[in-house]
């Protein structure tokens, strides 16, 4: 490789630092399931922000879970008490893989989660009292192993301790395992409602899950926390000032229409009412809960009493939120090809002692890589894809150091072919495509008419060729002769060229655009002689011209084409270019240029022939990577040649590779019925579909 090429200069990288999470999944209602997976989370560097998943032996999982499963972005499921076959079953519904509960600290997919002694320190922390209420091991944390933990942990003397050290950080085991994890990005700021649920200790689970679940899922950086409770009924009446304590929790700056919701699902609404009263709270039914108002609140007043509160509020849509995880920290970076890049950053998780962590890395440098794990394992050995951004597991101290082999988008999708194939190679077209394939060009062909002007001026062989072999056939020629004639007409058809005024195209410059052509190497200006002795007409390219005229056939004395100006440029093109329009090479051109303007980051062969295990070879007009999706597809030049059979064959063969996007492009409008049969088709296959027609009048794309 070229060195001076392999070097791809510097480029921004940003890491970010975070631990592998899990959903525990224990079996509907357990008491002993729940108390067990709080002790797992405890110990793991945030735990708190895993979540507890009920899975019923009969429906399986909520519509509910699954949903805050999907907005956690965790690493695995792990099971604790539910039986084997309903756990595959919950895991699978929930897209996880399934890891046992023995496991959790030893699967690379859930083991960086960094010790707690890496992080903890001071005075020792909360955590349930021994054999005591749920509650409190929901909100406080729980251990098995109560030696193992000192002097970091004490169980407290009675509940109200965890009671008042809630909504405070560094003071229970929870809050100040994950006191460093939170989110880099959300979709909303949550300068809203705080959130108590009061709990019934006799039927427990479902308020403690639900707790559990949505504290999972809040907001976590320090502008944007808000108090989340869990409190035990009817124990907290007899908490003394203990209202003081919520309204101390409530005045906090922001302009909000509630200040807090109350939620139970084992204690009564009037009595969460009468509770709510005696903490010297006002109701307001009715009034929809705004949020999403951004912080810091600058000038925004402190809010006082008397509180507002309503009852029963579905509270996920600001406590679980979209966000994205983890503290982030830049770099440059110096981006190699031929060797490894080297990754350095300072963590931006201080760290005691060397510790498991995720590291999740964007940037430049991998943007357009196909999102597949192949590709990713290439560039580091223990590297996976957590969505676009690249993950990789670490025992690491403050400093973190990498190397990653970075491949070009070639590269990369050449390896990936080689693995998602038993054979590929370029087919005919394709390596015609290739050949002519530039930026430069594909952007040139969606000039509006350039397409146009190049099919008026390419010879058309094929058709020519069609007509002898029609003929032939009829004769009652042999195989062998056949096949001779077909080889005989590589080059035999004289090329066409034409002076821009005969080419018949109303609405475009078509003088312009030839020029175009000139520029890209495509065509060559000329001028025209016509051979008085033998009739010939001949193109005579302008750097062969000479002042005299010579027929080139007969070398007699012949004149140039001309008008009253003098002589008449014409125009005709390079044979390389006459020979892939004849082949339909264009198209394929085009569509890449289109998807181009698109993703700039992808990288597409304009055809290859796959040869996929349990499937005859197949080839593929255009097949690459749009911008980190694998994409697959057929480039037709009239829509009417994507019959029914023709539409299932292309979306098998995408799917026999495991494309993610298939493509339908012509360059003429595809019609209702051909969309809606391939959308029918792609839907079985678990395809995208992707469909560019219309390509000789381009419009601005916005792909995806």
């Amino acid at each position: 490789m070229n060195r001076e090429h392999a070097y791809q200069g510097r480029s921004v990288m940003w890491g970010t630092v975070l631990p592998s999470r899990v959903a525990y999944l224990i079996e509907a209602g357990s008491t002993d399931g729940f108390r067990t997976a709080v002790r797992a989370a405890s110990a793991r560097w945030g735990g708190i922000c895993e979540l507890i998943i009920e899975v019923d032996p009969v429906s399986g999982v909520t519509a509910t879970a699954h949903e805050l499963v999907t907005r956690a972005e965790l690493e695995a499921a792990v099971r604790v008490d539910v039986a084997g076959e309903s756990a595959v079953r919950a895991a699978e519904d929930l897209n996880l893989p399934l890891v046992a509960l023995t496991d959790v600290e030893a699967d690379p997919r859930t083991a960086f989660s960094y010790p707690l002694s890496a992080v903890t320190g001071g005075d020792p922390l909360l955590i349930a009292q021994e054999h005591g209420p749920l509650w409190q091991a929901a909100a406080a944390g729980d251990v098995i192993d109560e030696k193992s933990f000192r002097p970091w942990v004490r169980r407290p003397r009675d509940g109200s301790e965890i009671g008042f050290a809630q909504g405070r950080p560094h003071l229970t085991l929870l809050a100040d395992g994950s006191w460093q994890f939170e989110e880099h990005a959300t979709d909303s700021v949550a300068n809203t409602s705080a959130v108590i649920w009061l709990v019934d200790d006799t039927n427990p689970v479902a308020d403690c899950v639900e707790f559990w679940n949505l504290r999972a899922l809040s907001p976590r950086t320090r502008s944007s926390r808000i108090p989340i409770l869990l409190l035990p009924y009817p124990e907290v009446d007899a908490w003394h000032a203990y209202g003081q304590h919520v309204q101390g929790l409530l005045a906090r700056p922001g302009d909000r229409s509630i200040d807090v919701v109350l939620r139970s699902n084992s204690v009564s609404a009037p009595e969460v009412r009468r509770i709510a009263s005696s903490w010297g709270m006002e109701e307001v039914a009715g009034k929809t809960i705004s949020f999403g108002f951004p912080a810091p609140w600058t000038g925004s007043t402190t809010r006082s009493a008397p509180f507002t509160y309503q009852v029963g509020t579905d509270t996920s849509p600001w406590l679980a939120a979209r966000r994205q995880w983890g503290r982030q920290q830049d770099m440059d970076v110096h981006v190699f090809l031929d060797r490894p890049t080297g990754i350095r950053f300072r963590s931006p998780v201080a760290l005691k002692q060397p510790a498991q962590v995720l590291i999740r890395l964007a940037g430049e440098a991998l943007d357009g890589l196909p999102r597949h794990p192949q590709t990713a394992v290439s560039i580091h050995p223990q590297a996976r894809w957590h969505g676009s951004e690249l993950q990789i597991g670490v025992v690491t101290d403050n400093d973190i150091v990498l190397e990653l082999n970075i491949p070009s988008l070639e590269d990369a999708m050449a390896h990936l072919l080689d693995g998602l194939t038993d054979k590929w190679e370029l087919s005919d077209k394709g390596r015609l495509g290739a050949a002519m394939y530039s930026e430069k060009a594909s952007r040139a062909l969606l000039e509006p008419g350039l397409y146009d002007v190049v099919m008026q001026l390419f010879t058309p062989r094929s058709k020519e060729l069609a007509k002898e072999l029609k003929l032939a056939v009829a004769s009652g020629s042999d195989d062998a002769a056949l096949l001779e004639l077909a080889q005989s007409w590589g080059g035999r058809t004289r090329r066409r060229y034409r002076k821009a005024a005969d080419i018949n195209l109303q609405t475009v410059p078509v003088a312009e655009l030839a020029e175009m052509l000139c520029a890209l190497g495509w065509a060559e200006r000329g001028l025209e002689t016509v051979c008085a002795r033998c009739g010939d007409k001949s193109f005579v390219p302008m750097p062969s011209s000479t002042p005299d005229a010579t027929c080139p056939g007969c070398s007699t004395p012949a004149r140039y084409t001309a008008d009253k100006n003098g002589p008449i440029t014409h125009y005709r093109l390079d044979t390389f270019v006459d020979q892939a329009a004849d082949q339909g090479v264009l198209p394929h051109l085009m569509t890449i240029g289109t998807l181009h303007q698109s993703q700039p980051r992808s990288y597409f062969l304009p055809g290859a022939n796959l040869q996929v295990s349990g499937h005859p070879q197949r080839e593929v007009d255009i097949i690459g990577t749009f911008n980190g999706r694998i994409l697959a597809g057929e480039v037709k030049t009239s829509p009417a040649d994507f019959t029914q059979e023709q539409i299932a064959h292309d979306i098998s063969t995408s799917a026999s590779i495991g494309a993610d996007v298939h493509l339908m492009a012509a360059i003429y409008p595809m019609s209702a019925a051909s969309r809606e049969l391939a959308e029918t088709q792609c839907t079985r296959h678990g395809i995208e579909l992707l469909v560019l027609d219309n390509l000789r009048v381009p419009t601005s794309p916005n792909l995806q």
